[in-house]
């Protein structure tokens, strides 16, 4: 009876060895949990193709056509055949006159003008008007009309590629009319319009 309680000890320590061993068999089979994970932040940054006008208006004063034509230049503190009889209210011809414009955006972009008015609806019969890009700073990266071209009441490119700060990016507008002595008096306007978009 006691070889036979002997055996039985014996059997349960070999299972209880067994079972030991199956739960260390299994515990290197399940796989190890890792702390780490990654992530992604992104943002995209959309182009903002915008202009402003940090001055707006060329002023020619008043004045008196003493020639067949008289001829007034912006971009020039002399004149042709005009008698001055008031300063335009930036001071020209004391002193030049532009309007100007500036990209507050963040790209390039081509800048277009155009005019509400032609030069014989503006002024009077064959009157002529012009503009010109004037850029002492290199703002204008490409396009720039510097001579002065023929404004109309249709778009016309004044610059190809206007920079974006931190790089040089205001341009100057000049603008020349040609005034004949048959031009009715009184005050005239022309609304000046430009468009920008990007290059």
């Amino acid at each position: 009876m006691a070889k036979s309680k002997t055996n039985w000890n014996t059997l349960i320590a070999l299972l209880a060895i067994v079972v030991i061993a199956a739960i260390g068999l299994l515990t290197s089979f399940v796989p190890k949990i890792s702390g780490a994970a990654e992530g992604n932040v992104s943002v995209t940054l959309a182009g903002a193709a915008s202009i402003t006008l940090t001055d707006s208006i060329v002023d020619f004063g008043t004045g008196t056509v003493t020639g067949d034509y008289a001829f007034l230049d912006s971009n020039s503190t002399s004149h042709e055949n005009w008698t001055v009889t008031t300063q335009g209210s930036n001071g020209w011809p004391s002193q030049t006159d532009y309007i100007v414009i500036q990209n507050n955006g963040n790209v390039n972009v081509g800048i277009q003008i155009f005019a509400s008015k032609t030069a014989s609806d503006f002024i009077g019969s064959n009157a002529e008007q012009y503009f010109a890009g004037v850029d002492d700073s290199g703002a204008c990266a490409s396009g720039l009309a510097r001579s002065y071209t023929t404004l109309t009441t249709t778009p016309t490119t004044l610059c190809g590629s206007l920079n974006w700060p931190p790089s040089p990016n205001s341009l100057r507008v000049a603008f020349k009319l040609k005034i004949p002595s048959t031009a009715s008096t009184g005050p005239k306007t022309n609304t000046i319009t430009f468009s920008a978009y990007q290059v």
